[in-house]
């Protein structure tokens, strides 16, 4: 029993460090997002990964 507490905590762990670094890249690139607004430069989408993008203009 102590042996899957073990592991359970374990996967507990990296998933928390997993998620940690993700919201540090995020907040890392909003910092890039708000900077190109700030010099008035036209930002079309706001991405993170490969995936969907969280934001998006058409036009």
């Amino acid at each position: 029993m102590d042996s899957i507490l073990s592991v359970l905590a374990t996967i507990a762990i990296i998933f928390g460090v997993v998620m940690l670094f993700n919201f540090m890249i995020f907040i890392h690139e909003l910092g890039h997002f708000f900077a190109a607004r700030w010099r008035g430069l036209y930002v079309d989408r706001f991405q993170i990964w490969f995936g969907r993008p969280i934001w998006k203009k058409n036009g």
